[in-house]
């Protein structure tokens, strides 16, 4: 079965199940660098928002054998999950004083986000483009978040340069550091491999990632123990994390050097403290190639490899 064909049967099995309770919503979903993904939403009366149920994976679990009676089961229980979505006033969003603490920032690509940047509040910082967003978390919302566009700007009554002095000091307290050891992320991502394979997996059957891709090309003496990866509690637009006030300050004074930035995704950034040993341009190369077979099209931040001055306090 081709792909659109998939897609239609598929939403055709959820309305048949469903009946009038719902509506079944086919659409595409903007991302990151220009990528649409397809998604099916099930809004039921009087809501106001839905989860989105990308349905690319599923395309690739059914040419791999799995029924359709099974993908129509696991789209509904996905699509109808409530836990994270965002049960707000009316008013809520409107409501300046009421998001202003809420406020932070993340990186996207420049160039590759042209069209998005449009309609967006955003300033430029090296290729990168830094957008808002906002953060939304109690007790029944564990982690959401709502993209800041240029509609809401003029809502507040507001400017991309209030949004950033609120960024600077929300999103540290928001979305807190995570500074780590390479072995240490490998060590947590090998156990989440696991964890969602339901089994153990050997070393040798678990596809390569990009931190192992990163382990490769700079292995050899102990290179490897000399990789850190920084990011926020959520793992989620943790790449900003090299903006936090005196936090690249505070690594390079502890390697007692000037340090590499990769730009691993736009959830994460790879520290590498500086060394004779390889070049800006070698890991360039090397952050290129993983970037075209190893991370997601619409989560790659951007092939450049940024170095932080410990005598300029500055990112170039």
């Amino acid at each position: 079965m081709k792909y659109q064909k998939f897609l239609h049967v598929v939403k055709a099995e959820i309305t048949q199940i469903l009946g009038d309770n719902a509506d079944i919503i086919l659409h595409k979903v903007s991302k990151n660098n220009g990528v649409y993904l397809d998604s099916i939403t099930i809004m039921f009366p009087k809501e106001q928002v839905a989860p989105s149920v990308y349905m690319e994976q599923f395309y690739e679990e059914y040419k791999q054998g799995k029924q359709i009676t099974q993908i129509v089961k696991e789209v509904i229980l996905e699509g109808t999950k409530r836990e994270n979505n965002i049960d707000f006033e009316p008013d809520f969003l409107s409501d300046f004083q009421q998001m202003k603490d809420r406020i932070a920032y993340k990186f996207i690509h420049y160039e590759k986000n042209i069209k998005l940047l449009n309609e967006v509040p955003h300033l430029k910082i090296l290729d990168l483009a830094v957008v808002f967003f906002c953060v939304l978390r109690d007790e029944k919302i564990e982690f959401a978040t709502i993209d800041i566009c240029n509609y809401h700007m003029w809502l507040w009554n507001t400017n991309k340069e209030e949004l950033y002095e609120l960024a600077i000091k929300n999103t540290p307290l928001l979305l807190p550091t995570i500074f780590q050891n390479m072995e240490t992320v490998m060590d947590e991502l090998w156990q989440l491999e696991k964890e969602s394979l339901g089994r153990i997996v050997e070393e040798n059957k678990l596809e390569t990632n990009i931190f192992e891709q990163i382990k490769q090309e700079l292995s050899g003496a102990d290179e490897f123990m000399q990789m850190y990866v920084i990011t926020n509690r959520e793992r989620t637009f943790g790449a900003i994390s090299i903006l936090y006030e005196h936090i690249l300050e505070e690594i390079s004074s502890y390697f007692q050097s000037d340090i590499y930035i990769l730009p691993s995704s736009i959830h994460e950034c790879i520290i590498v403290p500086y060394s004779e040993e390889y070049t800006k341009e070698e890991l360039e190369l090397m952050v290129k190639e993983i970037n075209e077979t190893q991370v997601a099209k619409e989560e790659v931040l951007s092939d450049q490899v940024y170095i932080y001055s410990r005598r300029n306090k500055t990112i170039h």
